[in-house]
């Protein structure tokens, strides 16, 4: 009992935060490839880059949506086309904040309007 209190005061001192939903979708899906970091495997796996946050927004959507199997770079990333635009809004405003903090939130809608065009 007095440790828990102890943990809890250590907690709140240290202002402890629980993982935000895009976190935790993160560390679930993306993490394993990606690394915790964002930057990737190198010359296996892609690190994040913030041009698509700030210019390739629809494209970097709908590269999550539908995935990646490039022969020519021998990229693969599985399709996440059942996130829903909330949860994919949430992933890619916590890797946002990885990269390209200074980039706009991403938003439902927005998701949901790139959802539309990708093919």
């Amino acid at each position: 009992s007095n440790l828990l209190g102890l943990g809890i005061t250590l907690c709140m001192l240290a202002q402890c935060q629980r993982p935000s939903q895009g976190e935790q979708l993160y560390l679930a899906t993306c993490n394993a490839c990606h690394m915790e970091d964002g930057n990737g495997l190198v010359d296996l796996i892609p690190a994040f880059q913030p041009e698509g946050f700030e210019t390739n927004r629809k494209k970097l959507i709908c590269t999550v949506v539908l995935g990646i199997n490039d022969a020519n770079t021998g990229y693969f990333m599985p399709r996440y086309n059942t996130l829903n635009d909330a949860d994919l809004a949430n992933v890619l405003n916590y890797i946002r904040s990885l990269k390209a903090e200074s980039s706009p939130a991403f938003t439902d809608k927005e998701i949901e309007s790139a959802r539309q065009d990708c093919r």
